[in-house]
């Protein structure tokens, strides 16, 4: 009898910490409106079809990394829930686990990218024709995300953060060339960190990520210089903490 209630507490009190550890989790959503996006039955093209979309099968977390069991204090920040029947863009498979997928919503109102579990009851996708992808390392800590150009994002800790990042454009058509995107520091250009951009598609950078070593209290801006003043550029990023000895190469 005693064994019996021993296993019967320790269950309970697994169930319990594995509820705290997803409430934790899941209590970081910046609740989007996603009216303006693409649902139903037919699959519609999104930014031009360059990349087919894929429906959501399920309602879905959308987190900024995957989550590693190998990393008992990962903790990835909840973006959003993902409605069912809502269409999305696949990007990458990560190959760490190969059981991720990272996906891009893009709306009227809305452009936001992170993780979901790839998962044939969550998303209407085939393993079989997705890239591989380095995702997010669960050593490195989700901080906050970066919508806009025109941005600048106060740091709160002093230490190196990297930003994984896609820049886009709502519509093709003028070939982008000799463009540029760089980070700064307090206003100052890293040019060191530069990214030339020349397309003529509408997606201009995918799963770009760019470190920088900052100190409390910096401002963090993402530019772009030399596109055409007639396009309308969008971006969305997130910002992690590396700490010592976490693994996040640029790209």
């Amino acid at each position: 009898m005693k064994r019996i209630i021993s296993t019967l507490l320790w269950s309970l009190f697994t169930i319990v910490m594995l509820s705290s550890t997803v409430a934790m989790v899941a209590a970081q959503d910046f609740n989007y409106d996603f009216s303006s996006c693409n649902f139903g039955q037919t699959q519609p093209l999104i930014l031009g079809g360059a990349r087919p979309a894929s429906r959501l099968l399920s309602d879905v977390d959308l987190l900024s990394q995957p989550l590693y069991s190998s990393y008992g204090d990962n903790e990835p920040l909840v973006i959003a829930t993902l409605p069912r029947d809502m269409w999305v863009v696949v990007f990458d498979l990560d190959e760490q686990t190969q059981g991720w997928f990272r996906v891009f919503v893009a709306c009227d109102e809305v452009a936001i990218s992170g993780w979901i579990p790839a998962d044939p009851n969550i998303i209407n996708h085939s393993l079989r024709r997705t890239n591989n992808y380095a995702a997010p390392p669960g050593c490195a800590r989700p901080l906050d995300v970066v919508e806009s150009l025109d941005e600048l994002w106060e740091s709160t800790i002093s230490g190196r953060v990297a930003v994984a990042f896609d820049v886009f454009r709502d519509n093709t058509g003028e070939r982008i060339q000799n463009t540029f995107f760089y980070p700064t520091r307090n206003g100052r250009e890293l040019r060191d960190k530069e990214r030339r951009i020349e397309t003529g598609g509408a997606y201009l950078l995918t799963g770009s990520v760019v470190s920088v070593e900052l100190q409390q209290g910096n401002r963090l801006g993402l530019s772009i210089i030399g596109a055409p003043r007639s396009e309308s550029l969008r971006i969305f990023g997130i910002i992690f903490e590396v700490p010592d000895g976490c693994q996040f190469a640029e790209r």
